[in-house]
């Protein structure tokens, strides 16, 4: 399967997404008169309780965590579908970046123009979750973290197998007082040390490949959100 056929598939699968599940798309024009969009699960995602703010890896666009997975023939194991369908069930509101709708942002700088550009546009009494994986974790870690104005409006971070050392993650993580979530894949989880943890952190190490990661981890994900908003939440548990 060549990258255009997969594209192609991105695209039916992100109208599946868009139609079934009734959700709508953020435009907002940028430079070389080129429109960037963030499909979202609602029209009232700026005022929900909970929003969810997805980082994705490179070169994902916005349908799929892993074109790996969609080159396998796992279309329905990669696809979004699921985190825009549970989100929606639970009156939460989630915003997906595509800093690669038209080439590969190895720097950050689109994931950082599109989340300033998304947090504008929802209430300051609205709950905001990142989810940041892979690549999309790593700028979560050493970018978006060092963004104070950005994170003041942050109200706790899932990081799902995030491209940086662990070291340098537990380091930010303890920096911050904020809820923090951190799913490690096997694929991942063996380069890292027994690692000493603050009591804002919550760590699993889930027996799947990188690519399965997010899905696999989405009934933790919902859980882990409504513990920290809905429910006291024991860290060293």
């Amino acid at each position: 399967m060549n990258i255009e056929e997969i594209y192609n598939l991105e695209h039916s699968e992100t109208k599946r997404i868009i139609k079934e599940l009734k959700v709508t798309t953020i435009k907002e024009q940028f430079d070389e008169n080129k429109v960037n969009y963030y499909i979202i699960t609602s029209n009232n995602f700026e005022k929900a309780n909970v929003t969810g703010i997805i980082l994705p890896g490179i070169p994902e666009k916005v349908a799929f965590w892993s074109y790996n997975l969609v080159k396998e023939g796992e279309m329905h194991s990669s696809s979004k579908y699921l985190y825009f369908k549970s989100f929606a069930e639970n009156g939460w509101g989630l915003v997906n970046l595509t800093p690669h709708l038209y080439n590969i942002d190895k720097t950050g700088k689109r994931y950082i123009e599109q989340l300033k550009y998304v947090l504008k546009k929802i209430s300051d009494s609205t709950k905001i979750v990142l989810i940041g994986y892979s690549f999309g974790g790593k700028i979560t870690i050493e970018k978006v973290m060092n963004e104070k104005e950005l994170m003041e409006k942050i109200s706790c971070i899932i990081l799902l197998d995030p491209g940086t050392t662990l070291k340098r993650v537990i380091v930010r993580c303890r920096e911050l007082k904020i809820p923090f979530m951190i799913n490690l894949s096997e694929d991942y989880s063996k380069y890292y040390p027994t690692i000493s943890l603050a009591d804002n952190i919550l760590v699993y190490k889930v027996n799947c490949t990188h690519s399965e990661l997010p899905n696999i981890s989405l009934k933790k994900i919902i859980k882990f959100i409504k513990t920290c908003f809905e429910e006291s939440i024991d860290f060293k548990e």
